[in-house]
């Protein structure tokens, strides 16, 4: 898995009907903490969805006071909790930083 991880996404897909899956990147500061799904992560961030599954994305209580929204797709949240209900693309993230 490893080493093929598209093989095992691959594999995942069809034999669990899943549906295709999407790169999801949050491209953030080096020591920026942020939590995914519930789950602390600190700087950047890649990671793999299936379609229809939604992705919670907010800073930690530390750095909250950092951003003041995130941006993806064109778009503008400006809205520290970033909730992106399904990807039907690959999509890059990132945060809108108050200077």
């Amino acid at each position: 898995l490893q080493h093929r991880p598209a093989v095992a996404r691959k594999w995942i897909t069809e034999n669990y009907k899943l549906g295709s899956a999407y790169r999801l990147v949050i491209d953030v500061p080096p020591n920026f903490e942020m939590n995914i799904d519930g789950y602390p992560h600190r700087g950047h961030y890649e990671g793999w969805y299936f379609s229809d599954m939604p992705v919670e994305i907010y800073p930690s209580d530390s750095d909250k006071q950092k951003i003041a929204g995130w941006k993806y797709s064109g778009k503008e949240i400006l809205d520290k909790n970033l909730l992106l209900s399904s990807l039907s693309t690959d999509v890059d993230v990132q945060p809108i930083l108050i200077h």
